[in-house]
Formats: C-alpha cells, structure tokens, sequence
C-alpha cells in the first residue's frame, strides 16, 4: 500500500480476482487462506485449480499486479496429490515457507510489542514493556512461543498480577500454561493428537494419523480425515510444527507437559496401547517411564504389561525389515526387550528373548551387538544361568567358526578381530583359538608389511603393526622371526632382538 498499490482481499474463490481487476492501476490480491482453514475435504471450486495457475501467469506477466496466496503447508502438499495442475514450476518456484522456528529476534519482539499493543493491559503496564530489561529475556527465551506471550497477557490482565513477572516464570515453567491450554481449551480430538504424537516425539504426517485414527476408533470417537485436519489445524504453529511433511512438538516445554499428562493419568492408556503402529512408539514411552518424573507412566505400563508383551512380540516379528541403523540389530532389540521385562517384571517377554536365543543360530547383528545380549542374559534376574551360558556357548562357537574360515582363507584382519571378540566372550569353547594358521596369517602380513617401501609412517599403519607384534609375541616359541628370507623358531624376546637389529629404519624395525 505504501509503494501505490490497491489492496483487495479474494474471499470467495479466484473469479474474484477477474472482477477486481483493472487495467493500468496497481493492485495487489490477498487470497487468504485459499485451500480452507482446516480441511481439504471442501474442494475447489470446479476447474479452480486450472483458473487458479491461468491468474497466476497472467499476473507474472503484467507488471503492477501483485498476488499473495496463504495455506497451511500440509495443506498445500495435499492439494497437489489431488490437483495435479498445482505441481507446475508456476506455482512452486512461487511458494516460500515461513517457520515461527525460523523468526528473528526482531520478528518475535514484533509479535510481543502487537500482543501487548493489543491486550486490554493498563497503559502504564504496556509502557514496561519498553524497557530492555522486560522484552529482551522474553524474546531470547528458549521457550518463547506466541502462545504462551498470548495467554500470559490474557490471564494476567484478568488477575492483576506483574505481568513481566508472570511472562517470565511461565517461560521457565510452560506447564502453568499448557495445562490451562490442554485440559480446559482444545478440543478432544487435538488432545489425542498430542498424546499419539508423543509416543512418536516426531511423525510423518501418514504414520500420526494411522495412530490417531486407531486411537480415536478405540474410543469410539469420530475419526475422519476432516477432524484429523481441524485438530491438525488447531495446533500447527503453538503446540506442533508441520514440516516436510513431518509432524513435531513445537519446542521441549510442550512435550516436557504431555508427559507430565500422561503420568498423571489424563489420557486412555490401554487404547493408546492398542494403537501404537511402530515399535518405537512402544520404545518411547517405556523410556519415559523410566525418568525421575515417570512413575505413573510405569504403572500403567505394569497394568497393561499383557498388552505391552502382545505388541513387542507381534511387532519382533518383522525385525529384520524395519532395521535401517547401524547401531540397531536383532541382538539389540533383544536386548532392550529384555531390559523391558525387567522393568515391568514380565516373564512372558523374558520368555520370549529365551525363545529368539534357544533356535538354532542365526544372524543377530555384528558380534559387538551380541556380547551385549550375552552380558544382559547373564546378568538379568528372569533368565536362567543354564540358559545364559548355552547362548554364550553357541555365540562363541559360530565365532569361532566364522574366524576359521577367514584363517583358512589367508584375511589376518577379520581372523584377528574375531580372534579378539572371543576373548570378550569366554567360554569352554574358546580355550583353544589361538591356531597355527592364525599364527602363519599373522607372519605372513609381517612380512607383507616389513617388504613396503621406506616411507614415513602413518599413526594407522603403527597401531595396525603393533597389535600384530603383540600378538605373534603372545604366542611363544613358535612364532618365526620375519627378519630375512629366512626363518627361525626361538623364544618370543630372542625373536623381538633379531628384529630389532635386522632393521634400517627405527620405526620400521620393530
């Protein structure tokens, strides 16, 4: 408006616009909200997809004429899975996302100085609001949110209080606010969302709303993709941000007080339960349970622990599949299934990690990931000694045949790091590993490396030689001395002097 243009709000639909339009004048249209405020589920208009891109390129290219078009950006993404014509480069290279994560200081102490303009606040406690010492730790605050600002200066302005003061504390502890928020202002179904929600700490937008529509069914409650938008809708940009797609809590304090709801018994638990669709939202609450502040959460657990059991086992099922991390294995989620018996006092999982550990043997992950199965199985109340040690027994022995094969086939690196796993993991079985071939692999890559070209070496290279050196010299008077083409049997102190002396260099000598 300042630089000339005419301002005109569409409210209706984009022939607005046609009617609006006048040759030769500057105009600017505001299309506000223009996929609906909460839901999809109202199309467009007929053909408004295609009048829509038409408007759009004809104000490309008439200079003077401006358009600013708003939505929710889950909204837009589902637009264009329904309307083609809006994936077209017109409209996306157009498209600009803002994030309230996003915002300047500048931008949120313009939020702050609009909410305490407009608030029914005494002048004179609007005017604290100039000095630095009120707005600045507001504004910096970790947990600063509109809402919070918001509700603040409403709640304040009714009871009298010092407003800075309250806004301050209410920033360091947001639950005097959420609870307010949550228990008495948002509807069931944006409270549901948020409980599901938690179990996942972040969710795409498909994966929320397959659990929150189970849970809502469970409760025989409506669960249809408009109220899952209008509760989706109510909480994007205060309690939840929707992202690419992905649904998260809009900061830790908002999640810090789901948690405390669901400890104090405020949601349906065992639905909740019979709605989890990944294991790791089993995973998040057992973890919440487990903090200082989670004792209601694991009683609860402890109530429904047959539930609990049912879904772990079901959800072991298809382990291998949902695998995608490196530090993740069928020996890890053993491992913390076990852990959970232990914590909810459960012999059915207990039973159940005896059962994945009893079967003939096959692959639990790298052989790390299983000396911490081992060191659990020994160590939990649930699992017989007998069992533990069958299970080391077995690890070691398929160890123990997996280092043969790399012996056998001349790899002194995999032989040696199997070599050394099985001394984490004693047993009767690995009495007896360090073989001759495991020996002669060893010379022969002292030779291999004792042959290289002069050259300065590298800290890899040294720690690489000095692992092998101590263990050929762990290995007695059989181990042959690698200082010519020659060979020699002596003990192992004899056999470092003759090394010592045959060589050039300092560091390649030894």
């Amino acid at each position: 408006m300042g630089n000339g243009y005419e301002v005109h709000e569409i409210t209706q639909d984009v022939d607005e616009i046609g009617t609006l339009w006048r040759e030769g004048t500057r105009q600017v249209f505001l299309y506000d909200d223009f996929f609906g405020r909460t839901t999809l589920d109202t199309p467009l208009n007929k053909n408004e997809d295609n009048r829509l891109l038409s408007v759009i390129r004809e104000i490309q290219e008439t200079p003077g004429k401006a358009l600013v078009m708003t939505t929710r950006d889950y909204l837009l993404e589902h637009a264009r899975l329904r309307y083609d014509r809006l994936v077209a480069p017109d409209v996306s290279d157009a498209v600009s996302v803002i994030r309230l994560t996003d915002l300047h200081r500048r931008v949120r102490g313009q939020i702050l100085y609009n909410h305490v303009h407009h608030s029914s606040l005494p002048p004179d406690v609007k005017r604290r609001f100039a000095d630095p010492k009120v707005w600045r730790p507001v504004v910096r605050h970790k947990n600063s949110n509109p809402r919070l600002v918001q509700e603040t200066l409403r709640l304040s302005a009714r009871r009298g209080q010092d407003v800075a003061a309250a806004m301050r504390k209410n920033l360091d502890d947001p639950r005097r606010v959420w609870e307010r928020i949550v228990e008495n202002e948002l509807t069931d179904e944006a409270v549901h969302m948020l409980e599901v929600l938690f179990t996942f700490k972040s969710a795409g937008l498909d994966d929320l709303e397959e659990s929150w529509r189970s849970y809502r069914k469970k409760m025989e409650r409506a669960a249809d993709g408009r109220t899952f938008r209008r509760a989706l809708q109510l909480l994007d940009g205060t309690m939840i941000s929707v992202e690419q797609g992905r649904v998260a809590f809009h900061n830790p304090s908002i999640e810090d007080y789901v948690r405390f709801h669901l400890d104090a018994g405020r949601a349906h638990f065992s639905e909740l339960l019979k709605a989890l669709v990944h294991e790791e939202q089993v995973q998040r609450l057992v973890a919440a349970a487990r903090m200082a502040d989670g004792a209601g959460i694991l009683t609860r657990l402890r109530e429904h622990e047959s539930t609990v059991s049912t879904i772990v086992q079901a959800m072991g099922g298809d382990m291998e599949t949902r695998l995608w991390h490196k530090d993740e294995s069928r020996s890890t989620h053993l491992e913390w299934v076990l852990e959970t018996a232990e914590l909810l006092d459960s012999a059915t999982l207990a039973a159940y990690v005896m059962q994945e550990t009893v079967s003939p043997f096959t692959p639990y992950g790298p052989f790390s990931h299983l000396e911490g199965l081992i060191n659990s199985l020994d160590a939990s109340p649930l699992v017989p000694r007998e069992h533990a040690q069958r299970f080391r027994e077995k690890v070691t022995a398929a160890i123990h045949a997996e280092m043969l094969e790399y012996v056998e086939a001349g790899d002194w690196y995999w032989s040696i790091a199997l070599y050394h796993q099985l001394r984490r993991t004693p047993s009767r079985a690995s009495r007896e590993q360090a073989t001759e071939g495991l020996v002669q692999n060893g010379l022969e890559e002292l030779r291999r490396l004792a042959a290289q070209p002069e050259r300065e070496p590298r800290i890899a290279y040294l720690e690489l030689l000095e692992e092998l050196v101590d263990f050929l010299l762990e290995q007695g008077p059989r181990t042959s001395c690698p200082s010519s083409s020659q060979s020699c049997t002596a003990e192992p102190s004899a056999c470092s002097r003759s090394g010592k002396q045959s060589g050039t260099s300092g560091s390649r000598s030894t």
